[in-house]
């Protein structure tokens, strides 16, 4: 497990520093992935934050689901990874895509038809 850089909450600046606040740093949220094609959010811009647990309360509480489990016995299995994803972020690229070396090449037959 990483630990949490020092940092405070994007929404109201909590101290998630884990030095200073240990069990806030633990409990924060970091949220990093790249926006896919066609997001709201920009083609293939990288979205971030880090938000604190009373925002993540507060922001997402009514739609969490959270269930009562015993950390030290636990009954419901968690699946990597851990965190905010897309799940087609996860996934190999399909075997159709051309690789980097197939690209560079087409781009290079391009270019020089353009001369």
């Amino acid at each position: 497990m990483t630990t949490p850089q020092a940092c405070n909450c994007r929404r109201c600046g909590r101290d998630l520093n884990p030095n200073t606040a240990t069990f806030e740093a633990q409990e924060s949220l970091v949220i990093s992935y790249r926006a896919g094609y066609g997001s709201i959010l920009g083609d293939g811009n990288v979205v971030s934050s880090t938000l604190c647990q009373h925002c993540v309360q507060a922001l997402l509480g009514p739609w969490l689901q959270i269930v009562e489990d015993d950390p030290f016995r636990p009954q419901v299995p968690l699946q990597q990874p851990q965190g905010a994803y897309q799940p087609n972020q996860l996934q190999a690229p399909a075997t159709n895509c051309p690789s980097r070396e197939e690209l560079r090449s087409l781009f290079l037959q391009l270019k020089d038809e353009d001369k």
